[in-house]
């Protein structure tokens, strides 16, 4: 049943007067007394949905603004009953960009509809659908989502405008209908960008963000970056100067939108700040303007800056995608600290383009598993294809025998993209990874592994039986051992058919079965010295290999580059 509630027409007419705060009410011209004594509207009604009593509705956050200020509303649900009230919410964002459940209508003085920003033609919206789920309010709480009203009407001049919000909560997703249908009506009223009425929003919004913190303080910065555009600048200047941390780096953050001299000065001189935070802002600034005296600052703090703020200057630089910066990007790769290592990796991403792809395609056949790491993921970021073998060894590095422990990198995100990207070579990929003579109920790696199979199309449908706190029945070891040779008989009628032609590196495998003593030792010791480059011929040996003196000593080689790889990348 659709239960909706309108406001009062007493607080409709009211609404044209009342704002946020009594400087607001005055700019309109209130008569002596109105702004001194407001009268509140009510924007939460009360609605009865099944046995449950809540009250809801949208609220705006101011109902007097300024042309360029974004028109907020707070979608807020509170539960009046004794236990949790839920109602489906999301699903509905991807095509649009915003919460299409949201229903928001406008008209101007003349009665004549706003249009929708993302509508087409026929007035139509994308629900692109996305990640939904129930939303629970506990007895007594309120929950609130804030809307951009601009997100689904044009606000384009100033006026007096009657909005529209409306919401149907629905118990489950695919219902029917709503169980209620939320729905507030209020005027609007958005005035002109005079120069007195942008100077009392820009103090607003720099008092605001002076009281704020963390998110919301991002939040404000924003906002008055958005509004006041290069009038903001003066203010920025004055905060990145003075204060704490927290807000001179944000302020920093807003500066880097500008390119104006005295935006330019304030962040240059941030540069040198002794501040670590300070500095590292002031760099990701500078790459957000990309000027020439920007690029030239960020290439004087290199070398010689401390990783945290090097760091930051690599990502800056790649930002400006200078032509002047590309050397000392890539020079970078070379770094001892890991983390400049993965700096100069993002900020070669960064960079874009064939120039940089190419150094990246390098470093994710890199014997040095940090950049080998960080130049995959950046392939995935510029939309590359990723080939199998750069990933294995990420897999092999985070092996571990028991569940987790921080032993070792985790190999989930390496098979992930595995999965994703490799196609058809996906499965064969992640079974050759298999540690083969480990049918233990507790093997993390061989569990995480055949997660991963299992999502990847044309993979073979196995059982295994996994438990982090036993160690399994003679039984549950013996149905995961039979798996691990039904996915061994699998990998082997695959790799059959491809006939992979022999290298030295698979020649050297093949010695490790030599009935010389020391011809076996020889060959385990170069094939260790291969390292990545051996690691698919010994992934082929230990898994696949007919003679068991083979399999054995590649396992001990991988091994060896296991104990190697797993110190070089994050513990976790």
């Amino acid at each position: 049943m659709f239960v909706t509630r309108l406001l009062p027409a007493a607080a409709l007419a009211l609404g044209l007067f009342l704002t946020a705060s009594g400087a607001s009410a005055l700019a309109l011209g209130d008569p002596a007394g109105v702004a001194d004594k407001p009268v509140e509207p009510v924007y939460l009604q009360k609605y009865r949905v099944r046995d449950q009593q809540i009250e809801a509705g949208f609220v705006p956050e101011e109902t007097v603004i300024v042309l360029g200020e974004p028109p907020k509303v707070a979608f807020t649900v509170k539960n009046l009953s004794d236990k949790p009230f839920s109602y489906a919410f999301g699903g509905d964002y991807r095509g649009a960009g915003r919460h299409e459940r949201f229903k928001v209508s406008a008209l101007d003085a003349g009665a004549d509809p706003l249009r929708d920003p993302v509508a087409d033609k026929e007035g139509r919206s994308f629900n692109g659908e996305g990640p939904g789920g129930l939303r629970q309010v506990k007895p007594g709480d309120a929950e609130k989502q804030e809307l951009d009203l601009g997100q689904y009407r044009t606000f384009d001049k100033p006026g007096v405008y009657t909005v529209t919000c409306r919401f149907g909560l629905e118990e489950n997703f695919g219902a029917e209908k709503a169980a209620a249908t939320v729905e507030t009506t209020f005027r609007l009223t958005i005035l002109p960008r005079t120069d007195e009425n942008v100077r009392r929003v820009v103090g607003r919004l720099v008092g605001q963000a002076g009281r704020s913190h963390k998110e919301v303080l991002a939040g404000v910065i924003a906002q008055l970056c958005s509004f006041a555009r290069k009038q903001a600048v003066p203010d920025l200047a004055t905060m990145a100067a003075e204060g704490d941390a927290e807000h001179r780096v944000a302020a920093l953050g807003g500066l880097g939108r500008f390119t104006t001299p005295v935006a330019e000065a304030a962040v240059l001189k941030a540069l040198r700040d002794p501040n670590e935070a300070i500095r590292a802002a002031a760099a990701a600034a500078l790459g957000e303007m990309k000027t020439d005296a920007a690029v030239a600052a960020l290439l004087g703090r290199l070398p010689g800056e401390k990783p945290a703020v090097a760091g930051a200057v690599l990502r800056a630089m790649g930002t400006t995608q200078s032509p002047r910066v590309f050397e000392r990007l890539e020079k970078a790769l070379a770094d001892e600290d890991a983390d400049v290592r993965r700096a100069a990796v993002r900020g070669l991403a960064l960079y874009g383009g064939d120039r940089a792809i190419a150094v990246l395609k390098r470093c994710a056949s890199d014997e040095d598993l940090v950049r080998r790491e960080a130049a995959v993921q950046a392939l995935e970021s510029l939309r590359q294809p990723l080939q199998a073998q750069w990933l294995q060894p990420l897999i092999l590095a985070g092996r571990r025998y028991g569940y987790p422990t921080n032993d070792g990198p985790n190999p989930n995100e390496a098979l992930r993209l595995l999965r994703m990207y490799a196609g058809d070579e996906a499965a064969p990929a992640m079974v050759i990874c298999l540690d083969f003579e480990n049918p233990a109920v507790r093997s993390y790696y061989n569990y995480v592994i055949l997660g991963a199979l299992e999502a990847t199309p044309s993979a073979p449908k196995v059982t295994w039986h996994n438990d982090p706190n036993a160690d399994g029945t003679p039984q549950q070891i013996e149905e995961n051992r039979k798996t691990l040779e039904k996915l061994r008989a699998w990998l082997a009628e695959r790799e059959n058919a491809r006939r992979v032609e022999e290298g030295p590196m698979e020649k050297l495998a093949a010695r490790l079965g030599d009935d010389e003593f020391e011809v076996r030792e020889k060959a385990s010791r170069e094939l260790e010295a291969g390292g990545t480059a051996a690691l698919p011929a010994l992934l082929r040996a230990a898994a696949l290999s007919g003679d068991a003196e083979v399999r054995i000593r590649a396992r001990r080689v991988m091994d060896s580059l296991w104990r190697r790889w797993k110190t070089q990348l994050p513990q976790g």
